[in-house]
């Protein structure tokens, strides 16, 4: 399995909640593949920074419009990396094609 940055395993409880609008702690920890210690850590974060508020009456995570950003900017920049890693694979192709 590969290893996720805190990047990535920060920007898919965001999508989850947004997905699901708005999850509890056990949802969170089950669909992004966290342990307990993990997701305590990263809603704790998440919280305390305005990404995420948590509903006394749903008793949910939801996320704010801080989250929203930050989902909306890692996007952008998880594709300019794709296409960065595309270009770079496709050049090496052609070079060995034809050296």
């Amino acid at each position: 399995m590969k290893y996720r940055s805190m990047n990535e395993i920060f920007a898919s409880i965001l999508s989850s909640v947004t997905e699901n609008d708005g999850l509890g702690f056990t949802k969170i920890m089950y669909n992004c593949y966290l342990s307990y210690g993990q997701v305590t850590r990263f809603l704790q974060f998440a919280n305390e920074n305005d990404f995420l508020v948590y509903d006394n009456n749903t008793e949910l995570f939801k996320i704010t419009d801080k989250g929203l950003q930050f989902l909306e900017l890692y996007g952008k920049m998880d594709n300019l990396h794709k296409e960065r890693q595309t270009s770079v694979i496709g050049s090496v192709i052609i070079l060995i094609l034809y050296a």
